[in-house]
């Protein structure tokens, strides 16, 4: 379980928007000093920001509905998702939940190289197709199974920093398996991939470089990127970011970054923030430049109700009203500011 996406889930049904640096801090520090997930939740339910929300949630409802009208009567289509690193962890929502909550997506397609997290997600979901597959260069790899399923990684543990890091100590690894990876562009995929996701614990680059045809018919993407290496001669962020930035990506943010201190400090001092960037996770999109008219609705859509960037999405539609004469990009900002 990642503590910042269960705590960002709250924030989404509570509040209506993603959490903030400040908020994370806040609560994840007192979830270290023994808060429980519950009593998290009654507190934020209780905030003033909370009731504000509830007293203008129909009306967000009843805008978000007229949005996705706004983006289909221009001609949107299903967005279709490939989820790489699939299973279903503890109490955390897939970060493209609210496009299928909204009815927007049409083929999600999953790659889990555990198969019984593979067959848990396609026996509890409808209209997913996960398969027990490890991505990477074609070669076979092994898979570090660690004690917490979600940090099984094909680069093993380093004990240097996760063996002195305050959360990482306690994770282990409990076997070890060959297994035969496949590249990303040896796999038959959906003409568009309109939303990427990967959660692969350092493995991101390897997938990613085997995947350049894949990357030019993708539109965004959403990636777990580690700052220090966490896992043996594991790539880093800068390895990730050059190759998007070199394949037309567009960086546009770091969610959910996790900073951690020494255990020594943590043990001694208790609970405090930690000051090194260990990972986040990075989001991209395709450059405007190498996008269609219906590529930019689609991604205006994910701009919109998957992170709620409303001026990103103001500014795909801006672009696409320029190519097509039409009129999204004003009928948009109305939505948003109706009483």
């Amino acid at each position: 379980m990642k503590i910042q996406h269960v705590l960002n889930a709250i924030y989404l049904q509570l509040l209506g928007r993603n959490i903030d640096q400040n908020g994370l801090d806040h609560w994840e520090s007192l979830y270290t000093s023994g808060m429980n997930i519950e009593d998290i939740y009654i507190e934020i339910s209780r905030s003033e920001e909370c009731k504000e929300f509830e007293q203008t949630k129909n009306q967000s409802q009843i805008n978000h509905e007229r949005i996705k009208t706004i983006l289909i009567d221009a001609g949107l289509e299903p967005i279709n998702v490939v989820d790489i690193g699939a299973q279903i962890l503890d109490e955390e929502r897939h970060i493209y939940a609210p496009l299928n909550e909204h009815s927007l997506i049409g083929t999600t397609i999953g790659f889990e190289p555990l198969e019984e997290k593979a067959t848990q997600r396609n026996n509890s979901e409808n209209n997913v197709s996960i398969r027990p597959s490890a991505l990477g260069d074609g070669t076979t790899q092994t898979l570090y199974v660690n004690n917490i399923d979600a940090t099984s990684s094909m680069y093993p543990i380093n004990k240097k920093i996760m063996g002195v890091t305050e959360g990482l100590i306690n994770l282990y690894t409990v076997d070890e398996i060959d297994m035969k990876t496949t590249r990303l562009d040896e796999i038959d995929l959906p003409e568009s991939i309109d939303f990427l996701k990967l959660d692969v614990q350092g493995f991101e680059y390897k997938i990613l470089e085997n995947g350049i045809n894949a990357l030019n018919k993708t539109l965004c993407i959403f990636t777990e990127v580690e700052f220090q290496e966490i896992y043996s001669r594991q790539p880093l962020f800068s390895d990730v970011d050059c190759l998007l930035r070199d394949n037309n990506f567009d960086f546009h943010d770091l969610l959910f970054q996790r900073r951690l201190a020494p255990e020594e400090f943590s043990r001694l001092a208790g609970p405090e923030k930690g000051s090194k960037l260990m990972w986040g996770d990075a989001v991209y999109f395709k450059s405007d430049e190498c996008v269609n008219k219906q590529q930019l609705l689609k991604q205006a859509a994910i701009a919109h109700f998957v992170f709620g960037w409303n001026d990103l999405t103001f500014g795909k539609l801006k672009i696409h009203d320029y190519q097509t004469g039409e009129n999204t990009a004003l009928p948009y900002l109305d939505a948003l500011h109706k009483d």
